[in-house]
């Protein structure tokens, strides 16, 4: 599922991203167009300057959900141009019939709002009654969301990261608000894991409004004295202030509609969070230092001024060393000077240099003439305008050449980045044409998959099918943890007939399903259970199977990854299930039609029963299953109608009396191992019935 998140994204770090595509792909609208992070898996960056670029985004991805962050979330009182970016997201939404958006803005309530600036209460009210206006007239479902704070102490672009880090700068910390002020903290994976529990089961109604708690309520002054302690731990003396100004800042709200709904409860705690980023962003402070440190020696102003004065030196050293050479009576190595310091460095630095080749020319002349003759004589100015020219000259050419290269490249980098940006869509264009067509002919392939299925479950031996059913199972959902469970109408209990062998010795055999009430109202009302707010000891999935209405038995997934927790996996699990469902009920069919007991008893007769004791033998090949097979002693005096009457009352509904191939009287005792036998013994050593275990 792809899904887009659009407005204010920076509001949010990468990793809330990182946290929501393990499931889902995130398409971000942000400010710039990275390379490297066009790279990720499941996250596309991609730069939207303009009205024409995001809808070329909508056009190139079939969106399930959109996202849009409001301004508000950063704390901002300009957010001018925020109604106008909405209404044009919404338009799109409409016209490319998204199912569902979400609008995260700010949790200030509505009596509060009054109180703060005009201008931006109306703009506030008119984004909030716009996503209401597009629920009612546009048709899809729009959900709005108020958050408090979202906060990643890691990173600054967060007002707790940003405060911590002027703590750990030594600088004066300001709060917004009151001391009393009572505001609350979310952190961004919270909110992205309630977001991916919406993605996927979404809203029935048109439009919602709900509060998000973070869970930790604090006050303005309570915070400046954690802020204060951490300074403290470290050598600092924080000064904290407070504005007074709180129209911004979010306040603490109680909200159920998400633990109720969705069975989400934020876990983070800022007052720790913040302890265990004080140290780490202490080491990235310290780092920084050290890094700006070197950054000052490498300053290009530090690299021109140690350039001009030693170049300098070497010129007046030329100068004074060839004075009276008359070879070099002709050379000006001021001239030099220049020339090199003009072309490396531009017109500032070649208009310095000309000013220094002319003190250097004073002092060396200042013996042979005096000040006055070297200033009122006309002749002795020219080298002074030479010097002055070749700078000015040279200097103006390289800072002219350099600046065409720098709008060249300016223009490059905008081609690029367009580039980038249109290569980005038609990669994603082209893997979504691809990931179509591999469905095609997977759908081409599926007849022939289900045909293969429905071969395999066509038995009249139910113990078959449900041996087949496991091993399809596996195959079709890819999933290795499948149980299947008989019900009998008038029992509380479910028998386990069948599991995988990963489930062996985990999975329960003997369920009672009262136990287990919101699993079996789903299964009553012939749905699928979907264990979405994780409930302890439940399956994963369940999805029931009836005869004639009745229910007759189960499917479970023991267990799931979250690639499964959907409702692709859902589906593909319900039409297994009415497959099995389908093959089991003609199997019993079947069965009862053509069984062979011996007349007035339960017992099978010998081919019947040597059927049936294969089946269990493959499926204990397989660790599918497990079962123990006893010899009953018969005496004589008794007929087999008696004793079938005395063992029936013994022994589970799913155990199965039978003649083998010897022709003795065998009882063959369903998912039991040597282990369980004790019990079992027990009560028939009791009734009087003597056995032996057949070993095999």
């Amino acid at each position: 599922m792809d899904i887009l998140f659009a407005g204010n994204t920076a509001a949010v770090s990468e990793g809330f991203y990182n946290a929501i595509e393990k499931e889902y792909r995130c398409i971000v609208l942000n400010g710039s167009c990275i390379k490297d992070k066009l790279k990720k898996k499941n996250i596309l960056y991609f730069k939207s300057e303009n009205d024409e670029d995001t809808e070329h985004i909508f056009r190139s991805f079939n969106f399930e959900t959109v996202v849009f962050f409001s301004r508000v979330l950063d704390g901002e009182k300009k957010i001018f141009d925020e109604l106008e970016k909405l209404e044009y997201i919404l338009y799109l939404c409409r016209k490319r019939n998204i199912s569902s958006f979400i609008y995260i803005t700010g949790n200030r309530p509505q009596e509060d709002r009054k109180k703060g600036e005009m201008s931006r209460e109306v703009l506030l009210a008119a984004c909030e009654q716009l996503c209401r206006k597009a629920a009612q007239v546009q048709g899809f479902r729009v959900q709005l969301l108020r958050v408090p704070y979202l906060y990643h102490t890691v990173i600054k672009t967060s007002h707790a990261g940003r405060w911590l880090d002027t703590v750990l700068s030594g600088k004066q910390l300001v709060l917004p608000g009151y001391e009393s002020t009572q505001t609350d903290f979310l952190r961004e994976d919270d909110l992205a894991l309630l977001l991916c529990r919406m993605f996927d089961d979404p809203w029935e109604e048109p439009y919602l409004d709900s509060n998000i708690s973070g869970r930790n309520k604090i006050s303005f002054e309570e915070l400046a004295k954690l802020y204060t302690e951490l300074g403290r731990e470290h050598g600092l003396q924080v000064e904290v202030k407070y504005s007074g100004k709180d129209e911004c800042t979010p306040l603490y709200q109680t909200d159920e509609w998400a633990r109720r709904e969705y069975g989400w409860a934020p876990m983070a705690d800022i007052r720790r969070d913040l302890e265990e980023a004080s140290h780490s962003q202490l080491e990235r402070n310290n780092k920084n230092k050290n890094r700006r440190a070197h950054s000052i020696l490498s300053r290009r102003i530090f690299r021109i001024v140690v350039e001009q004065i030693v170049l300098f030196a070497v010129a007046e050293a030329l100068n004074y060393l060839t004075r009276d050479n008359g070879m070099f009576n002709f050379i000006d190595f001021r001239f030099v000077y220049i020339t090199i310091i003009a072309c490396i460095n531009g017109l500032g630095a070649g208009a310095v240099s000309a000013l220094m080749a002319g003190v250097g020319y004073i002092f060396s002349n200042a013996a042979q003439m005096s000040w006055q003759v070297l200033f009122f004589n006309v002749q002795n100015w020219l080298p002074f305008a030479c010097y002055l020219l070749i700078g000015c000259v040279l200097g103006y050419n390289r800072d002219k050449a350099c600046d065409d290269i720098k709008s060249k490249a300016d223009e490059l980098k905008l081609l690029e980045e367009k580039y980038d940006f249109l290569q980005g869509l038609y990669t994603e264009v082209a893997k979504g044409k691809e990931r179509f067509n591999n469905q095609i002919i997977g759908y081409k392939d599926s007849f022939g998959k289900m045909y293969s299925v429905v071969k395999r479950l066509n038995s009249t031996l139910p113990e078959m099918v449900f041996y087949e059913a496991v091993d399809v199972c596996e195959e079709i959902l890819g999933n290795s943890h499948v149980a299947i469970y008989s019900i009998k109408a008038d029992s509380t209990f479910a028998r386990l007939y069948v599991c995988s062998r990963r489930c062996t010795g985990s999975a329960e055999k003997s369920l009672k399903i009262t136990d287990y009430p919101e699993l079996l109202e789903c299964l009553k009302n012939n749905e699928t259970f979907f264990n979405r707010k994780a409930l302890k000891n439940y399956p994963a999935y369940a999805t029931p199977i009836r005869r004639e209405g009745v229910l007759v038995g189960m499917l479970l997934i023991m267990e799931a990854d979250y690639t499964q927790m959907n409702m692709e996996f859902s589906n593909k699990l319900r039409i297994m299930s009415d497959l099995i469902q389908d093959s089991l009920v003609r199997a019993m069919e079947f069965y009862e039609m053509g069984e062979k007991v011996i007349e007035d008893t339960r017992i099978l007769e010998a081919d019947k029963f040597e059927e049936l004791l294969d089946v269990k033998k493959r499926m204990r090949r397989k660790q599918y299953s497990d079962y123990v097979l006893l010899e009953i002693e018969v005496k004589d005096d008794r007929k087999l109608n008696e004793i079938s009457r005395r063992i029936s009352g013994l022994v589970r509904e799913n155990d199965v009396l039978g003649i083998g191939k010897d022709g003795k009287l065998c009882l063959l005792l369903s998912q039991t191992s040597s282990a369980d036998m004790k019990a079992v013994a027990g009560r028939l050593l009791n009734s009087g019935i003597e056995f032996e275990q057949v070993r095999e």
